[in-house]
C-alpha cells in the first residue's frame, strides 16, 4: 500500500462507518427498512462519506484511541536509534535526542534512501490501516452505542432493537480494541525490523546524522 492510498483510505472508512451506522439508526427510528433507502445515487453517497470521513478527521476523533499507541511507536524508535548510537553519547545530549524528534527524521529519511526499507514500509502502511481502522471502529461504535441507548428513552419506537443494536455495537468496540491492540504489536514488529535493518546496513549513516544532531545542540 502506498502512502497516498493509506491517507485516502484513512479519509474515507470512517466516512462509511458513520454513513451506514446513521442509515440504520434511520431505518429504526423512522420504521423504514433499510432496503428501501434510496441508495442509487453514487455521487451523492460519495460527497456524504467524504463530509462525514473529513469532518471525523478534523475533530481528531481517531486520536483519542490511537495517541497512546503512536507515542508506543515513536518511544520504541528513539531508543533503539538512541542504542543503536555507536559514539559517546551525554545524559543531556541522549534526553534532548528522546525529547525532539529528528531522530524520527532520521529514520524516514534511511527508510526513504534504501529500496528494500520502502518496499518494507509498504506492509507498514496496510497494518497502519489496520491500526487506524480499528480506532475508527472503537470510537464511531461507542458513540453510535450511546446514540441507540439514549434514544431508548427519547423515542416510543422499536426500543428493543434500539437496545440490541446498542449492545452489539458495544461489542463490537471491545472485539475492535481487542484486534487495535494485535495490529500496535505488529507495528512494532515490523518498524523493529527496519530497525535492524538500519543497524546492520547503514550504521555509519546513523552515526554521521545522529552526530551532526549531536553537535547542534
Amino acid at each position: 500500500m502506498t502512502l497516498e492510498a493509506l491517507k485516502r483510505w484513512r479519509l474515507l472508512v470512517p466516512g462509511i462507518m458513520i454513513l451506514l451506522f446513521g442509515l440504520y439508526y434511520y431505518s429504526i427510528i423512522y420504521g423504514k427498512a433499510y432496503a428501501e433507502i434510496d441508495l442509487t445515487k453514487i455521487s451523492l453517497q460519495t460527497i456524504v462519506v467524504v463530509v462525514f470521513g473529513g469532518c471525523y478527521y478534523l475533530l481528531s476523533m481517531r486520536y483519542i484511541i490511537t495517541n497512546y499507541s503512536q507515542k508506543i511507536f515513536v518511544k520504541n524508535i528513539k531508543d533503539k536509534l538512541c542504542a543503536y548510537y555507536s559514539g559517546n553519547i551525554s545524559e543531556e545530549q541522549k534526553e534532548y535526542l528522546l525529547k525532539n524528534k529528528d531522530l524520527i527524521s532520521v529514520f524516514y529519511d534511511t527508510i526513504d534512501n534504501d529500496s528494500s526499507l520502502k518496499q518494507q514500509q509498504k506492509i507498514i502502511y496496510s497494518n497502519g490501516l489496520f491500526w487506524t481502522s480499528t480506532a475508527d471502529i472503537i470510537v464511531i461504535s461507542l458513540i453510535y452505542s450511546i446514540l441507540f441507548f439514549s434514544s431508548i428513552y427519547w423515542f416510543d419506537v422499536n426500543k428493543d432493537e434500539l437496545l440490541r443494536t446498542g449492545l452489539i455495537l458495544l461489542i463490537v468496540a471491545v472485539v475492535s480494541l481487542l484486534f487495535h491492540v494485535i495490529a500496535v504489536v505488529k507495528h512494532v514488529k515490523l518498524s523493529n525490523n527496519q530497525l535492524g535493518v538500519i543497524k546492520t546496513i547503514h550504521q555509519s549513516v546513523l552515526d554521521q546524522k545522529i552526530t551532526a544532531i549531536i553537535q547542534n545542540i
